[in-house]
Order: structure tokens, then C-alpha cells, then sequence
């Protein structure tokens, strides 16, 4: 599992006020819990990934599971439930390219795909470390290739300086902060962004992440936002020159 960091540009800029449904208990515990092979736990993990079973992942993980990548721990029921909602969702693949046991753990070498390396045009190579408690995976370190993280950090660090709400296939505008790019070009608090170069958002596939990862960008390139102002039902399109976002929120 991965889970692609959109933490640090959700604080940055967007205010998304995403719900995530807990879904109920497994089917499939008789077939997890016959399993008690590591390397074979572990295969079966992937494939429950790849085949977007959630209820077959989550049967995999001890109650306290603990999940690491290069950027944060995560831990806690309703925090790893909504990691493998969001890995599922944004249509994650994992192709194991290397796996052993080694010192009672199981380490995978894997190219990893999602919407997010597929929009970005990034290829992603991850060593993951998966550590045992009683048959079950209790914790798991994702790390990336460098070099990944380093295109990563470039293709997402340019912003437009705007915080919204993604609510029912809607991108509302909530506040433009920081004299930004986007308040300079006149968007509002209220403002509706209807499409983001010329791609509509009543036909994103993925949310308010298609909606981050469609804003950002790379420092000096542009993103065309049509809005809609409040209650008037007219459209412009606005072309705004997306600025290093880290140092925007810094001043």
C-alpha cells in the first residue's frame, strides 16, 4: 500500500471536508485467517488492493496496525480505514517485482500506479516492509525511490493559493488567502469552479483529489479555472500562473 501524500497541499490550500463511510465487517475472515505463510499473506494483501476488495485488505491488518511512508506515521481505526478507502479509490495498483522474508518480516520491491502517477506521468518504484502479529500484518513502511519524490515534489509545488470545499461533484470557492494568485485574478468566496482546463468537474472520476491534483502543478506553469459567480449563473474562464505554494503560505 501507498498512500500518495496530498496532506501537505490540503493544509496548504484546499479545505476539503471529505466524509469517509465505514464499511461493514468482512465476509471473508475463514479464507484470510487459513493463510499463514507471510510471503503468501502478503500476495493475497496486494491482490485484495489490486482488486479493490476492501473488506478482504482490512482482513488482513491487526486491529493496531500501523502504517509508515516517507512522510508520516498513521495509525488508529477510523485513520487506516479511510488510508485503504482512499488507496482503493484513486485506483491503486501495486506489481510486485521482488519479494522475501527476511528476519521475520516481508520485504516487496513494486512499481506502484494510481490516478495520481498516471495524471502526473510519474513512474513509481516502492520497498515496502511488512511486519507480522499473530497471523496478521501489524505494520507496514512504504518508502519511494528518490527519485520519484523528487519529480513528485516538482510536478506538485506550484499553486494558485485557494481553499474549497469538493462537495456533491462541486468545487466551492471558501477564501482566497494570502494575496495570492487566485485573489489577485478576482475568484471569490462563493465562486463555483466548473471546470479546470476546460475539463469539467461534474465529470471527475475522483473527487476532490482529481480536484487537487488538477490545480496544482507544476511552479510557473498555468491552470485555467471556470468560474461561476455566486448566484449569477454566468462563466469566465480565468488563467492564473500557478507560484511556488510553499513559500506563498510562508509570508
Amino acid at each position: 500500500m501507498v498512500k500518495e501524500k496530498v496532506t501537505k497541499f490540503i493544509v496548504l490550500f484546499a479545505l476539503l471536508g471529505l466524509t469517509v463511510s465505514i464499511i461493514g465487517c468482512s465476509t471473508a475472515t475463514e479464507d484470510v485467517n487459513s493463510i499463514t505463510d507471510p510471503v503468501k499473506i502478503v500476495e493475497e494483501h496486494v491482490n485484495a488492493i489490486n482488486n479493490k476488495d476492501y473488506d478482504k485488505v482490512m482482513d488482513y491488518l491487526a486491529s493496531g496496525f500501523v502504517y509508515r511512508d516517507d512522510f508520516d506515521e498513521i495509525k488508529g481505526k477510523n485513520e487506516i480505514e479511510a488510508l485503504i478507502k482512499e488507496i482503493i479509490e484513486l485506483d491503486s495498483e501495486i506489481e510486485i517485482l521482488n519479494i522475501e522474508e527476511v528476519d521475520n518480516k516481508v520485504v516487496i520491491e513494486a512499481n506502484y500506479t494510481s490516478f495520481i502517477t498516471e495524471y502526473l506521468g510519474l513512474k513509481q518504484t516502492i520497498t515496502e516492509t511488512f511486519e507480522f502479529e499473530n497471523g496478521k500484518i501489524s505494520a507496514l513502511t512504504a518508502l519511494s525511490d528518490e527519485e520519484y519524490l523528487a519529480e513528485y515534489e516538482k510536478a506538485t509545488a506550484g499553486g494558485v493559493g485557494i481553499n474549497f470545499d469538493f462537495k456533491d461533484g462541486e468545487i466551492i470557492v471558501l477564501e482566497t488567502p494570502h494575496d495570492g494568485p487566485a485573489a489577485n485574478a478576482g475568484i471569490e468566496k462563493g465562486d463555483h469552479i466548473v471546470a479546470i482546463d476546460q475539463y469539467k468537474v461534474s465529470d471527475f472520476n475522483y473527487g476532490s483529489y482529481e480536484a487537487i491534483y488538477r490545480i496544482i502543478g507544476k511552479v510557473g506553469t498555468d491552470v485555467v479555472l471556470t468560474i461561476e459567480r455566486k448566484g449569477s449563473g454566468e462563466q469566465e474562464d480565468i488563467t492564473i500562473n500557478r507560484v511556488d505554494i510553499q513559500k506563498l503560505f510562508d509570508n
